[in-house]
Order: structure tokens, then sequence, then C-alpha cells
């Protein structure tokens, strides 16, 4: 099969979107001489009313901005991905909050809603009855900034949606424009536009209704440079 140039620039494009957006997940750490206690939780980490199945997932437990604890991969047991969190503290009482990260989407979650207030030696959670760390992110735009000024590919909204999704843009100069939309493994999975375009503002409809939840990329490509931004379906 032959491809063109502008085929492979475009493939190439979407991989260095996609190497460079998960790259960079925190540096938390924790050290256990430190403090006299511990205790343990045992959970599941649920991002955006999904539960996590990814093993490089993220949990930490924090007084204010201090890490009390940390754990950089989970284990399946009885099919669900369970993090076992190893809690350090000097004092009965203390009280903790909790950050998530989602490798999915390189996204730290800056609180879970979940509080615990540490008891030495204390046990919270099972892998039958596990803690639920649920995550809820509110600000997915996370934009890429376009390759040439010819075009500009503004914050898709409502973001994450269900099932519609508006895409707004500008066209400065005439020429032939596709929109599609792309999963995390680079697959295209839609094609909202491909056509000539005029100069103006737009505003282009994606219905994923027929599409499972997740995050995806909306890819806009013209002869002239790629732009591109995530979104998430939510179902």
């Amino acid at each position: 099969m032959k491809y063109d140039s502008q085929y492979w620039y475009w493939f190439f494009s979407i991989v260095f979107i996609s190497n460079n957006l998960y790259s960079d997940p925190p540096d938390w750490s924790v050290n256990p001489p430190d403090f006299q206690f511990n205790a343990s939780m045992t959970g599941v980490l649920i991002f955006n009313g999904e539960e996590s199945t990814d093993s490089n997932d993220i949990i930490a437990a924090f007084v204010g901005d201090e890490c009390r604890g940390v754990k950089t991969d989970g284990i399946i047991i009885s099919g669900r991905m369970v993090f076992g969190l190893t809690i350090f503290g000097n004092e009965n009482g203390e009280s903790l909050t909790f950050k998530a990260y989602d490798a999915s989407i390189d996204h730290v979650f800056d609180s879970t809603g979940y509080f615990y207030n540490f008891v030495p030696n204390g046990i919270v959670g099972s892998a039958q009855d596990p803690v639920e760390w649920n995550c809820v992110n509110s600000d997915l735009s996370n934009e890429f900034e376009a390759l040439p000024s010819n075009f500009v590919l503004y914050p898709a909204y409502p973001n994450p949606f269900n099932p519609v999704l508006n895409i707004p843009l500008t066209l400065d100069k005439p020429g032939e424009i596709s929109v599609s939309v792309v999963d995390l493994n680079g697959h295209i999975m839609d094609t909202i536009i491909r056509s000539f375009g005029e100069p103006g503002n737009y505003t282009l409809i994606w219905n994923g209704d027929q599409f499972p939840s997740g995050v995806y990329f909306i890819s806009f490509n013209s002869k002239r440079g790629v732009a591109g931004q995530k979104v998430l379906l939510l179902k």
C-alpha cells in the first residue's frame, strides 16, 4: 500500500504526541525510618467513574504537603486492580489526604475525596472489601500548540462529554483539512471531516454514542501542520 509524505507526517506527529503525553509520573516518596508507626490500606482507584485496570497508576497519602506513603504498582486480585498502601506516621489521629496519578492520561488528581485519621497499626480495607479512592477530573482540555499559525484548535466542550462533543476551530487560510478521532494506541476511530476548508470560524460536532468510554485525541491535520487535544468520553 502506498502512503504519501503527508500521511507519514501526520502519523509520526501523533506518535510523538502520544509518547510525550505519558512520560512524567510524580516523584512522590517517603522515608519510613522517619516515622515510628505505620498502617496499611487496601483499595482500588476509580478515575472519572471507571475503575483502574492499570498497574502503572499511583496512589499516595499526605499530611499537608508531606508524603506519608506511596504505592506505584497494583496487582490483580479477584479480577480487580488492587493497590496495597503502607502509611507512616508518628502520632494517632493525624489527618491524611490522598492524591492519585492516572498513567493513561498523565494526570495527577490533587484529591481523591477520601480522608483518613491515622491509627498506628491500623488495617483499612481488604482485597474483598477495598477502599475506593474516587477521582474526578474537571479539566481535560490539555491542548497541544498548533505548529504553524494557519489554524487554531480551541478547547472542545463539554469535557468530559456524553455523547456529543463540540470542537471549535479557526482556519486562517484555505486548504485541505481533516479532523479525526484517535484512540490511545494511535488508531483512527472516526473521521469528523475531510474536505477543502475556507477561512473562517467553525464548530464541529462529534457524537461518540457508538464508542466506549475513554480518553481520545481530537486531531486536526492540514498540509501546514497538525494540532490536537485530548478529551474524555464518560458514559
